[in-house]
């Protein structure tokens, strides 16, 4: 009887010590879904407080094309905890203020950079958030990257839109 406790022991430390990684998937959430979300609070908060710059809302709206682009979002739960938290917030009120649909974004909800979506081998995710624009279901850029890059003394997401939209 012994034995067969020791071995009982034995098997259930090795099935608890499995080393095969949890492979989570990002949960695709809609503009509307996303907000209900319980701990996105921070999202709310800052797109009431962001005010799209207009004149290049205006030029957003013209030339924005919603049958040919869209927008893909990647975030996590608490992305309240960077500088970088208001980003997603002021994208999404961009695309409000421009006449964008809000069926034009996808928000994918992830635990880690590492979470499964159907853009996985498309895009690259460094850190949170990230948002990408794409064109007829290929990616162009991430919008963040390309407002960090702008030389101008506005670095806008507004001016990042336009600038890959225009291309």
């Amino acid at each position: 009887m012994k034995l067969y406790k020791y071995f009982l022991l034995l098997f259930a430390f090795i099935v608890a010590c499995n080393d095969t990684p949890v492979v989570h998937n990002g949960v695709e959430h809609t503009l509307e879904s996303f907000r209900v979300e319980p701990g996105v609070s921070w999202f709310d908060l800052h797109y009431q407080e962001y005010q799209p710059i207009d004149s290049l809302c205006n030029l957003i709206e013209d030339k924005y094309d919603a049958n040919e682009y869209n927008l893909v979002m990647f975030t996590t739960y608490l992305c309240d905890c960077n500088d970088n938290s208001t980003y997603l917030s002021k994208i999404a009120k961009i695309y409000n203020s421009c006449g964008i649909p809000e069926s034009n974004i996808t928000i994918y909800l992830m635990t880690s950079k590492d979470d499964e979506t159907p853009y996985k081998g498309d895009v690259v995710i460094d850190k949170f958030p990230e948002a990408y624009l794409f064109k007829n279901g290929q990616p162009v850029a991430s919008l963040i990257s390309t407002r960090d890059k702008l030389e101008d003394n506005v670095q806008s997401f507004e001016k990042a839109i336009l600038d890959l939209i225009s291309q």
